[in-house]
């Protein structure tokens, strides 16, 4: 069996969506839209996925602490995140070096902090921003 390429520069459908035809350019599919993003619920132990897209898996890795992997991988670690929570005690979620947390071409390691810099247990929501492997 060969294997094809298709080219096009814009999607578009109608009858699915009201009104008329929509269309989006494969540009903005390709670079300007998220490629992972996730709610992970640590509050009480409950260690469960409030919603997810492109994400395998989630793990609790104690308090305030979470790894998401992603069903298909980035291409590097040269993406970016932005983070947040759920909880009027938290400062800020980071998977970076700064919060000797990691990120590879196919986890993110996050983790929630206090405003006296202990870690807590809430809702991690992430969302990535690069280019798929």
């Amino acid at each position: 069996m060969a294997n094809g390429t298709i080219a096009f520069d814009t999607l578009s459908t109608s009858g699915q969506i009201s009104g008329t035809a929509k269309s989006v350019d494969t540009d903005y599919l390709a670079y300007g839209s998220a490629k992972v993003w996730y709610g992970f619920d640590l509050h009480g132990g409950q260690n469960s996925f409030e919603g997810s897209f492109n994400a395998s898996s989630g793990a609790d890795n104690g308090t305030g602490d979470a790894t998401i992997t992603y069903t298909n991988n980035m291409d590097s670690t040269n993406y970016i995140f932005a983070s947040g929570g759920t909880d009027s005690n938290l400062v800020t979620t980071g998977g970076d070096a700064t919060d000797t947390k990691s990120h590879t071409a196919s986890t993110l390691a996050s983790r929630s902090r206090t405003n006296a810099n202990s870690t807590i247990d809430s809702l991690h929501q992430i969302i990535i921003m690069g280019s798929l492997a």
